[in-house]
């Protein structure tokens, strides 16, 4: 029992050690921007996709029959 009280203070101390020292406010990770949303709710408005990127690609969907 005790081993176990002691397994998982360990697990805790570990999770909250390896949560802090990453840097979440980071605009670009491999290469690819991210966008946080959470921050602008509620502060909507119209943006041209000309704006934010300059091409778009998408694959087309296959169906079968």
């Amino acid at each position: 029992m005790r081993f176990l009280k002691l397994t998982a203070v360990v697990l805790v101390v570990t999770l909250i050690i390896s949560s802090c020292g990453s840097n979440s406010v980071s605009t670009q990770q491999d290469g690819v921007k991210v966008i946080f949303l959470k921050p602008e709710i509620g502060k909507e408005q119209v943006v041209n996709l000309s704006e934010v990127a300059s091409a778009v690609d998408h694959i087309p969907l296959e169906t079968s029959a």
